[in-house]
C-alpha cells in the first residue's frame, strides 16, 4: 500500500502493458475491464490509485479524535486465499468492536470476495441481515 503513495507508482503500473498491475491482481477475474477503465484519461488515477492516495497516506492524514466504539452489530467476511489480507489482520480493530461481532471465514475466494464467491458472499450476507431482522423482532 505505500507504494502506492508515490507518483512513480501509476507510471510503473502502467508500464509494459501493465505488466506489474497483471502481475499484482493475476488473480482478478476481471482484469481486462479493470485495464481499460484504466486507460481512460486518468482513469488510474481517479479510480484506484487515487483511493491510496486519499486514505493510508500519514503524511495527508487528518489529525481526528478517535472515533468511537462499534456497538452495532457487525460481520466480517474473511477470504482464505487472500493474497493482500492475511489472518494475522483479523485482530486488527476488534478492539473497537463492543457490539455482537460474526466472522465468517470463506475459502476459495480472493481479496474481491463478493466477486469472487457471490453465491457464499450472498447467502452470508443475506442469512445474516434475515438473522438480526428476526432479532429485531422478536423471533
Amino acid at each position: 500500500m505505500s507504494y502506492f503513495q508515490f507518483g512513480a507508482a501509476e507510471e510503473a503500473l502502467r508500464a509494459d502493458d501493465w505488466a506489474l498491475a497483471r502481475e499484482f491482481f493475476d488473480w482478478h477475474p476481471d482484469m481486462e475491464h479493470i485495464i481499460a477503465d484504466w486507460e481512460r484519461p486518468d482513469g488510474l488515477k481517479v479510480s484506484w490509485l487515487n483511493w491510496y492516495h486519499a486514505t493510508v497516506n500519514p503524511d495527508h492524514a487528518p489529525k481526528a479524535e478517535p472515533l468511537p466504539d462499534v456497538t452495532v452489530p457487525v460481520l466480517q467476511l474473511y477470504s482464505m486465499n487472500d493474497p493482500y489480507i492475511g489472518p494475522e489482520q483479523l485482530i486488527t480493530g476488534r478492539e473497537f468492536i463492543k457490539g455482537p461481532f460474526t466472522l465468517k471465514r470463506i475459502g476459495g475466494a480472493g481479496h474481491f470476495i463478493a466477486r469472487n464467491a457471490p453465491d457464499v458472499f450472498n447467502r452470508e450476507v443475506i442469512k445474516w441481515l434475515g438473522d438480526r431482522e428476526s432479532e429485531r423482532l422478536g423471533n
